[in-house]
């Protein structure tokens, strides 16, 4: 007997695979009209499964309604509220002061907080903070698989004309605010360090998740390889030839932009030292 036969399915009897399965076979027959009921039926289950791990309620709020989609920002974000975020969605201060206090959010600098229990990442929220930053040098290539060194601290770029003890101080002075000074604690201990560098434009950031899912600006593959060929930067031979050969070999039609970042941050020569290699 074929228990995929829907008259003859003894759900009782069936895993989770099987049931998967069993569902999508339904849906497939079901026509458009016949999809957005089910899809209706199904919202609040599937949001109570989705944002259990927030909820403090056993209700789930209104769908749509500012709680909601403050959880829904929570859910997003990984626990991490950050207000700027919050106002661009349409929550106001109002409630977002009313959602901290009653979901016990702990605030980590000022305009940022996150959800009891779950772990703060420092490098999204930094970066929230302050949009000059980017990752990049070693960092970056690690995290674009241009190189297998791991890095042993992560490299956070500023403009060159930027101050990093302007940074730091911010901490400082909100202290008596927060939690500011931990965060800068915290900062060190994640071995976040910063580094000044010519101006990125926008067409050499990129957008990749971290570990933990979250959104962080970084400098493109090119850029990147530039950066560690820089004769003021002191970066490993190794890592130097492994990116740019990495480079060559994964991205043959992007030479060319290649050298015209080198040429513009003026380590055209070193780049092409490299280059005669492969």
């Amino acid at each position: 007997m074929d228990i995929y036969k829907i008259s003859n399915i003894n759900l009782d009897e069936q895993n989770k695979k099987n049931l998967k399965r069993v569902a999508e076979n339904m849906l497939s027959t079901f026509d458009e009209e016949q999809l957005q009921s089910i899809i209706k039926v199904m919202m609040t289950p599937f949001y109570q499964n989705e944002l259990s791990s927030y909820l403090i309620e056993k209700t789930l709020p209104a769908i749509g309604s500012e709680e909601f989609n403050f959880l829904l920002l929570a859910n997003k974000y990984n626990g991490h509220i950050i207000r700027k975020i919050v106002k661009e969605e349409g929550i106001s201060d109002y409630y977002l002061r009313k959602f901290v206090e009653k979901y016990s959010l702990k605030e980590l600098i000022k305009g940022s907080y996150i959800f009891p229990n779950k772990p703060v990442d420092y490098l999204f929220v930094l970066q929230q903070r302050y949009k000059i930053t980017a990752v990049s040098h070693e960092t970056a290539l690690y995290m674009q698989e241009l190189i297998d060194y791991i890095p042993q601290v992560i490299t956070i770029s500023i403009p060159e004309k930027y101050n990093a003890d302007l940074i730091y101080n911010s901490f400082v002075q909100n202290s008596f605010l927060n939690n500011e000074l931990n965060f800068l604690k915290k900062l060190g201990d994640n071995r976040i360090t910063f580094v000044k560098n010519k101006p990125i434009p926008p067409s050499q950031i990129i957008e990749l998740a971290d570990e933990n899912g979250l959104p962080l600006r970084v400098t493109s593959a090119e850029r990147s390889v530039v950066d560690i060929l820089k004769s003021s930067y002191k970066a490993d031979e190794e890592v130097k030839e492994q990116a740019v050969n990495s480079f060559i070999r994964r991205f043959p039609e992007r030479i060319a932009r290649l050298r015209r970042i080198a040429k513009n941050q003026n380590s055209l020569k070193e780049l092409e030292n490299y280059l005669l290699r492969y």
